[in-house]
């Protein structure tokens, strides 16, 4: 299973009855999510939400081409308005101009009646991801394996100790648990208004052992990240 939301990003795994793990290709614009393990449940998953995380990308020329014509940027604007978008970010990637949004969808024939102005105006690149949260995470003993890379460091200091029990909950005995965060402290958001919260290393193992979790592993070091600067982080695994 595979969650995806504005805030958290979750990627649960399980194995099936001869311990091999089930996947599916989810294509994403970020390649650490390009070959992302799940489970076969991630269908229904997306037909009962209905939020989807949208991530337009034209060809580098048009991009460039787009920022350029007053006409085509007001031409997205009205689509991204008709379709209701939720939270509209620019940036670039790999040297495209990348436009990304957060929908809720109907029915699922609806993507296709939104991916085809994209593919007809700026030959663009379109990706659809699930939307949902931890707090959507609501199985009992069921996952081998939970891995949240610099996910929970979007969500609020206040709900960390029942995002990381929910976890718990929804591991097997000795399921395995990665979590990356950023070390610091406080909570403050970047130039794309995103939030980010901060942990002192003790602050957090303290958290994940109260939430039933033995620590197993700890690593640390320093990265520039989306947010812009250079910051320390923290990778930790623990089992359930």
């Amino acid at each position: 299973m595979v969650l995806f939301s504005i805030y958290y990003a979750l990627v649960a795994i399980k194995f099936d009855k001869n311990n091999v793990m089930m996947h599916k290709k989810i294509t994403s614009c970020n390649s650490i999510t390009e070959n992302i393990v799940s489970t076969i449940y991630l269908l229904s998953i997306f037909i009962l939400i209905m939020k989807l995380r949208v991530t337009i990308q034209p060809t580098i020329k048009k991009g460039k081409a787009i920022v350029k014509d007053l006409k085509a940027v007001k031409e997205l604007e009205k689509y991204y308005k008709e379709i209701n978008g939720e939270a509209a970010y620019f940036y670039e990637f790999e040297g495209h101009k990348t436009f990304e949004f957060f929908i809720d969808v109907s029915k699922p024939e609806k993507i296709s009646e939104i991916a085809d102005p994209m593919f007809k105006k700026f030959d663009a690149r379109i990706l659809f991801q699930p939307v949902v949260t931890f707090d959507d995470l609501k199985k009992t003993a069921y996952y081998n394996g939970v891995w949240a890379n610099f996910s929970l460091l979007h969500a609020g200091k206040s709900d960390m100790p029942r995002h990381l029990s929910a976890i718990h909950k929804s591991l097997k005995p000795n399921g395995h648990f990665h979590i990356g965060m950023k070390l610091g402290t406080g909570e403050t958001r970047d130039t794309m208004d995103r939030m980010y919260t901060y942990y002192e290393e003790a602050e957090l193992k303290d958290m994940i052992r109260a939430a039933g979790f033995t620590i197993a592993t700890t690593r640390k070091d320093a990265m520039k990240g989306m947010a812009g600067p250079v910051e320390p982080f923290i990778i930790i695994t623990a089992h359930a």
